[in-house]
């Protein structure tokens, strides 16, 4: 296999350079090392067959003690784990991703993490600062992302990919659903300059992340309206609702478009729909065998609204019920988070607060600006309360109040700085909910 080797330096890293080694072909993962003089941090170590490369780069250095963070548990990612181990290497990763490695029996004792974490740690090289992200159940449930501020850099581990569909390890914990989840919020970490280094592939920005939390979504939407109708695998396969998505994830050596809609599939809750609720696909029933509620994926687009943000992350958005932008949908299909069909008015607003929305509700939802640059925001928070005063609908929402002093977040920020309300444009909600209960 022939190996790539890029560096790159650029004015955000400073004395920093990037060292990214990526395989001619993809079946390994990207190897990336953040280097300035005798220190460096390395991203996953390869494929075992393949890191001899590495392995000299790194080999009687004089690099020892170094930090190694393994993005998640895969063999394509730890290959050389031992060796840099005995080269000086600190390991860390997701305690999640340590497990799964024993239960791998790869890499051998020695390459094992010496130091895991369940949410997040920061990591000093020198005095750079480096956090590590654990994100949702998604690729595996032992992900994380390697977020280094000063220079504006991600990595995503298997969470993302610059021209593959993704694998998601069911075996290993994984979900579309939490799939999405970290996408969100890696796409809320980034801005326009910021660097992305992918599991798999070259080197992408933020608009390629973006592209891809489309596709992650338009595809999960489809495969469970499908789903719901009672149509199987290999139905909906044959559907090729990849199609038009192919020209950009399908030209990697991993994941088709067909493999990845089984894995979609075979991630989505199971639904029981009785005939009453046929008209409403986006609707689940509860599992009543394990006494949890599914999850539904559900949009909700207005055409304008206000943010009006108070204290410790709390903030209310409004909308005029008559601003519902029926437009984003084809003709005949539901808004799944109301239940209404796009061609008919919003007139049972009770849907919204009946229909399995909840205290404890996650979902996302996007600030687009009508900005020359078309920047656009994201923000996850969890759903508190809905009111309504006559056709005006508000929905009260906690977030993570360090969202609203990101610098990434610069727009929200000056726009709230007059009088704490901001003006939105083409507002999106993409929400994970329990879904109501069906007729059984």
């Amino acid at each position: 296999m022939q190996w790539n080797e890029d560096v790159v330096e650029l004015d955000q890293f400073g004395k920093w350079k990037l060292i990214l080694m990526n395989p001619e072909r993809f079946q390994a993962g990207n190897i990336a090392i953040l280097k300035r003089g005798k220190k460096i941090v390395l991203i996953d170590s390869g494929c075992a067959r393949n890191y001899e490369k590495l392995v000299k780069k790194v080999a009687n250095k004089d690099y020892a003690p170094f930090f190694l963070v393994n993005t998640h548990a895969h063999p394509d990612h730890t290959g050389a784990n031992v060796e840099m181990a005995g080269e000086g290497a600190m390991v860390l990763a997701h305690r999640n991703a340590r497990q799964h490695m024993v239960r791998y029996g790869l890499p051998g004792e020695s390459g094992l993490p010496i130091l895991t974490f369940r949410r997040r740690m920061t990591l000093y090289a020198g005095k750079q600062r480096m956090r590590l992200l654990s994100l949702a159940p998604g690729h595996t449930d032992g992900d994380l992302a390697v977020w280094v501020p000063e220079m504006n850099l991600l990595h995503t581990g298997d969470v993302f990919m610059s021209r593959d569909y993704p694998l998601i390890d069911s075996n290993s914990g994984g979900t579309i659903l939490g799939l999405i989840r970290s996408v969100n919020r890696l796409v809320r970490r980034s801005d326009r300059d910021t660097v992305i280094i992918p599991g798999h592939g070259d080197l992408a920005g933020r608009k390629e992340l973006v592209q891809y939390q489309n596709m992650l979504v338009n595809v999960t939407d489809d495969v469970q309206y499908h789903k719901n109708l009672g149509l199987d695998l290999e139905s909906i396969r044959d559907l090729n609702l990849t199609k038009k998505y192919d020209k950009k994830w399908g030209q990697g050596d991993l994941i088709t478009g067909r493999q990845f809609v089984g894995f979609v599939y075979n991630t989505l809750p199971d639904a029981t729909i009785s005939p009453s609720k046929k008209e409403l696909p986006g609707h689940k029933a509860h599992d009543h065998d394990s006494g949890e509620p599914e999850v539904c994926l559900s949009h909700l687009f207005v055409k304008r609204a206000t943010l009006e943000v108070g204290e410790k992350g709390r903030a209310a958005l409004s909308f005029d019920l008559n601003d519902r932008d029926a437009g984003q949908f084809d003709a005949g299909v539901q808004d799944r988070l109301t239940g209404l069909s796009s061609s008919k008015a919003w007139s049972a607003r009770d849907l919204v607060s009946d229909g399995g929305t909840g205290p404890s509700a996650l979902f996302s939802f996007e600030l687009r600006g009508p900005a020359e640059d078309e920047r656009f925001l994201i923000l996850d928070g969890r759903l508190k309360r809905t009111s309504f005063d006559d056709d005006r609908m508000t929905i009260e929402v906690a977030f993570d109040a360090d969202d609203f002093r990101s610098e990434h977040n610069s727009d929200l920020a000056s726009g709230l700085a007059s009088d704490g309300v901001i003006d939105l444009a083409s507002v999106r909600i993409d929400q994970m909910q329990s879904c109501p209960l069906g007729d059984t």
